[in-house]
């Protein structure tokens, strides 16, 4: 038994009763009215004819035979005024032949009488249900045909056994041409690909199962001979395809600009980093290449950290402005001292700006960034060395002046020792004064060759051999004292382009502290390596004593000028040492042991671009 609609949507449901008996029409109505149905009366051929509202009616209940014509006769007029009604023949007569001649005019079914309600109501569930899903059938199908024909991508519908393809309105947009060129799959290749129809179509019979794996993109060629890019997909069901074909050479040309903007990106010298501005944080989106040699960490390790990644443990004030710049969403340009990742530490000249959408809301933050250390080194070694320039030019006339004075005091000193020669104590007052003097005057010495530009004079110089022949030279300071020097290493090479006089004046200075930072009784231990600094050739030098090493104060000033742990002394030493050895382009540095101080000096074997450019030369 058919369900009966529910009631809300029975009464959208309306019904023609067609009937010259009015005992007949009232008793009908009344059944119906039991489900909800909305009810129009006819008590003639005529009387229904005129009505202009055939298409409301789900069902029509006509009288076999009335006064002004029958069944048969109003039948067809009834069938094309109401194709999607149901129309019941209600009849007194129970042959054959009439019902079977009621079928074949399009009547649906047909009920004896007396008429049995249930009967009735049941037949008529069954109508209402059938008209209420062909009603619903039509409407979607009228909102698919709607959607495909709107769709932004040419759609086609392909009989596979057949070939016949009906493709969409937007066909004509995409090619030129209009749908009914393309009404099958040969003449749909054919001008689509031109002379490359016969290649392209064999290979997608050969290969269909891939061809409608994945979307692939095509070059037709459009009807104006303009060459286009579309993306294919294809759809198999049940002995069909669906084609879809999207014109997407505007976006393969994007894309391509797109392609070629992130390979810029990618290999620029700076480092670009991309944050998002709407997420708490500002989590990082984006690193280039550079970046990750920047800060040591890879693209995976940096996505999705905040933009306080270099930050490490900073007190840097630039911080502050940068913080603030990123959460007011406002531009910013400084330097600041950040972190790697293996926590070394670099100056980084950073920019930054927000990038906005259509709208004007910020959406992600662009950071440039840009290792400046060594340019801060240089800048910060052309300070120096104007610095130096000037203490060196003052120094320089203060010492001129001050000899004049030393000489004047000098004669002074000898013309008293003279008249002194029978007084032995007062005498020795004037040894003093004279080696108070000779002292002042060594000072300015230092201060004057600290300060003065470092020439060199490059030659080709046995290290080890320098080392032998300035622990020669350094005899007097170990008078009196047994010291031994032990020599170890086993390096074949130990010739390097230098200026001699200049280093000797290092190995000097390093042996001399080395003595005096021993007892009585020491030793110094010389030891000779090879180094890749820099990629070129060197050599280390490590000079260590078996003195009590150095503080961890002295260790991180032992290069500062005018630091000092001697009672005499200007605190140059080390310092000019520093000057001469990085002057070569080579380094130096100190560590401390538990039985000793060490000294280590690293100089390239051949002559360095640095310090040509450096030196002048």
């Amino acid at each position: 038994m058919a369900m009966a609609p529910a009631p809300k949507l029975a009464e959208q449901l309306k019904l023609l009763i067609v009937d010259d008996n009015d005992g007949m029409r009232s008793s009908l109505r009344r059944v119906l009215q039991l489900d909800h149905y909305q009810i129009d009366e006819a008590n003639s051929v005529a009387a229904a004819l005129q009505r202009d509202n055939w298409s409301d009616y789900f069902a029509i209940l006509l009288d076999r035979k009335m006064p002004d014509g029958t069944a048969d006769e109003l039948l067809p007029k009834v069938r094309a005024l109401a194709p999607e009604a149901a129309v019941m023949i209600i009849t007194g007569y129970a042959d054959l032949e009439s019902s079977v001649g009621a079928l074949r005019l399009g009547a649906a079914d047909y009920l004896l009488k007396p008429i049995e309600p249930e009967s009735l109501r049941s037949r008529l569930r069954g109508f209402a249900s059938l008209f209420l899903a062909n009603r619903e059938l039509v409407k979607r199908d009228a909102q698919l045909c709607f959607m495909v024909e709107h769709l932004p991508a040419a759609a086609a519908y392909v009989e596979i056994h057949s070939g016949e393809v009906r493709f969409n309105q937007m066909i004509e947009q995409i090619t030129g041409y209009t749908p009914d060129r393309f009404s099958t799959k040969d003449a749909c290749f054919e001008l689509l690909f031109g002379d490359r129809a016969a290649s392209i179509q064999d290979r997608y019979d050969r290969n269909l199962a891939s061809w409608l794996d994945e979307p692939r993109r095509l070059r037709i060629q459009r009807r104006d001979g303009v060459q286009r890019i579309v993306e294919f997909r294809g759809y198999r069901y049940s002995g069909r395809e669906v084609w879809l074909l999207d014109d997407v050479t505007d976006r393969d040309l994007h894309e391509t600009e797109l392609r070629i903007r992130d390979q810029a990106i990618q290999s620029v010298n700076e480092s670009i980093v991309i944050a998002d501005a709407n997420q708490p944080g500002y989590p990082i989106v984006f690193v280039n290449k550079a970046f990750e040699r920047l800060s040591g960490l890879t693209a995976a390790e940096a996505h999705g950290q905040g933009c306080n990644l270099l930050c490490g443990d900073s007190t840097d004030p630039a911080f502050d402005g940068l913080k603030q710049a990123i959460e007011n969403h406002r531009d910013f340009r400084d330097t600041v001292q950040c972190v790697r990742a293996d926590g070394s530490r670099f100056w980084n000249e950073i920019s930054l700006a927000p990038v906005c959408t259509t709208f004007g809301k910020v959406s992600h933050i662009v950071a440039v960034m840009e290792d400046v250390s060594e340019r801060i080194d240089a800048q910060n070694q052309v300070l120096q060395s104007e610095r130096l320039a000037a203490i060196g030019e003052m120094v320089t006339g203060l010492a001129h002046e001050s000899r004049n004075a030393l000489q004047r005091s000098q004669a002074c000193l000898d013309m008293l020792a003279l008249d002194l020669e029978d007084q032995p104590e007062q005498l020795e007052l004037t040894n003093k004064i004279r080696r108070a003097m000779d002292d002042l005057h060594r000072h300015y010495e230092e201060v004057r060759n600290y300060a003065a530009p470092i020439n060199l004079e490059w030659r080709p110089t046995d290290v080890l051999l320098l080392i032998r022949q300035t622990w020669q030279n350094v005899e007097p300071a170990r008078s009196g004292r047994v010291f031994q020097m032990v020599e170890a290493g086993d390096v074949c090479d130990t010739v390097c382009e230098v200026d001699e006089h200049r280093i000797e004046q290092v190995f000097r200075n390093v042996l001399e502290n080395a003595i005096a930072a021993c007892s009585e009784t020491g030793r110094v231990i010389i030891t000779l390596s090879g180094s890749n600094q820099s990629q070129e050739p060197s050599l280390q030098i490590s000079i260590r004593d078996n003195g009590p090493g150095f503080t961890k104060e002295s260790a991180e000033n032992v290069f500062m000028p005018f630091f000092t742990t001697k009672q005499k002394g200007t605190g140059l030493g080390m310092a000019i040492c520093k000057r001469i050895v990085e002057a070569h382009g080579g380094r130096i540095d100190v560590a401390s042991h538990h039985d000793g101080g060490e000294v280590i000096i690293v100089l390239p074997q051949q002559k360095t671009r640095d310090s040509r450019t450096m030196n002048g030369s």
